[in-house]
């Protein structure tokens, strides 16, 4: 079971980010229910990533806290990959993703899907697109966010990036990792990818 701490640094950094679209927050009940997840896909599990914890030792006083929460709840959690390498390349087993709250769960949010990913260092995570809206916080590290609507820049903890409904976007990481929150305004769903990563 994900750790309330959890679920209170998230609500508390993203309600008190002024960045972010004006109702993103109110996507996010304030004592949502539990559910258990469905297992990943055979050969998509992966283990808590090594560098989790190193890295969010690296966060800034703005995301300190849900880093640290993150940490604490990483072997709580159900990490996964959505691709295989015939997707993404090196990129399917070198990050990892897991679910905080969505309509399925772990916590219920009915219009939210709420996740963690680490990616890491020297990984290129392909242009790709869904359909939900979406939003990155960067919480520790850095890495290269790129999409149609805004171009290619570099991010470091406390900066966010949106991606609108379909917009084709991607990120790559130097000698670092970097985590990531992401929320989606509606259910989770596998991107379409543009190109493989090599």
């Amino acid at each position: 079971m994900i750790a309330p701490t959890l679920w209170s640094a998230t609500r508390d950094f993203l309600q008190g980010n002024a960045g972010l679209p004006t109702d993103f927050a109110a996507l996010l009940p304030p004592s949502p229910a539990t559910r258990a997840c469905d297992a990943p896909p055979e050969g998509l599990s992966r283990p808590v990533p090594v560098g989790l914890a190193a890295l969010a030792g690296t966060a800034t006083q703005a995301t300190h806290e849900l880093c640290r929460a993150v940490t604490d709840s990483g072997d709580r959690l159900t990490w996964r990959s959505s691709y295989a390498a015939d997707d993404v390349g090196a990129f399917a087993t070198g990050y990892a993703w897991a679910a905080i709250a969505g309509p399925d769960g772990p916590l219920v949010a009915p219009d939210a899907f709420v996740s963690v990913m680490y990616v890491g260092p020297d990984l290129t995570y392909p242009r790709h697109r869904h359909t939900p809206e979406e939003v990155y916080a960067v919480l520790a590290g850095t890495a290269e966010f790129w999409s149609d609507r805004q171009g290619a820049g570099w991010c470091r903890a406390g900066d966010l990036r949106h991606h609108l409904p379909n917009e084709w976007h991607g990120l790559r990481t130097g000698p670092d990792p970097v985590l990531v929150l992401s929320v989606w305004r509606g259910r989770y769903e596998k991107s379409e990818i543009v190109e493989k990563a090599a």
